[in-house]
């Protein structure tokens, strides 16, 4: 396979098919693949660097209307009084909760897939992956941008991982964060191995050769890997979460930007 060639493909506006991204998920080509992936976002993004950070002020499935209603006058004040663009992240909605989120200033919802639909049964009971996808279309149909992402990690294979990628290739997702699973004591998950370097180098750069015009977001359990992460951003990535995450704490402020900056990177919100 030649990978420049492929590149070339992209960028004149076709896009991989299942099995070219399983051949370049095969480890033979990593280092023409992370080049790769590095000068799709290039010549796609520029440098340009996407930063957004979560509060948890609410867990669970989803929002009754009552509790829905009480942030709307919090989304209002920061819509009409900062710069800042809304993303919600509230579990799984109605037509009416998307559209009120609308109405309150919210530009994009958060609902991440986690897992590819063969795998998903695996990691999670509570809910369906139909269920993800029903979310992330009724937020579209209303009119709100759609973050997406998952779990790498977690058990699943390259394949699993290529497959997650082209379900959000289907759902447009143009904001997709990735996560590092972080083993956590007394969790179902607590003894899996950790992905090596070059395996997360290779999913990051797979995910930009076939979503080449979403924002890639490194997001929860970068920190792990200490000043590495930052070489993270050489496969393909252009935005980031920062601060700290739902379940692990993230790295300061300053030093996440400090370290973009100096990949050449401009931050954007």
């Amino acid at each position: 396979m030649e990978v420049a060639k492929l590149v070339d493909s992209i960028l004149a506006g076709e896009s991989i098919n299942f099995q070219q991204a399983m051949e370049l998920a095969s480890g033979k080509h990593d280092q023409d693949l992370i080049r790769g992936a590095d000068r799709l976002r290039n010549i796609l993004h520029g440098n340009h660097f996407s930063l957004c950070s979560i509060v948890n002020a609410k867990s669970g499935r989803q929002l009754s209307s009552e509790q829905l209603q009480s942030f709307s006058s919090h989304f209002r004040d920061l819509s009409e009084n900062t710069g800042l663009s809304l993303c919600a992240s509230m579990g799984m909605l109605t037509r009416e909760k998307a559209c009120k989120l609308r109405e309150y200033g919210v530009t994009r919802y958060h609902c991440n897939l986690e897992a590819s639909k063969s795998y998903f049964p695996r990691v999670c009971t509570s809910h369906s992956w139909e269920e993800k996808v029903e979310t992330i279309c009724i937020a579209k149909e209303a009119g709100l941008d759609v973050c997406s992402g998952g779990i790498i990690g977690m058990g699943e294979s390259m394949e699993n991982r290529v497959e997650l990628a082209f379900e959000l290739r289907s759902l447009a997702i143009s904001s997709v964060p990735v996560n590092i699973l972080t083993p956590i004591a007394n969790t179902p998950l607590a003894d899996l191995q950790p992905l090596s370097f070059i395996e997360i180098m290779r999913t990051l750069a797979l995910f930009r050769f076939i979503l080449p015009h979403a924002v890639i977001r490194l997001a929860g359990g970068r920190s792990s890997l200490a000043e590495r992460q930052y070489q993270l951003l050489d496969a393909g990535v252009n935005g980031a979460i920062v601060g700290n995450y739902l379940t692990t704490h993230g790295n300061a402020l300053q030093d996440d930007l400090e370290a973009i900056a100096g990949k050449g990177f401009h931050v954007q919100g």
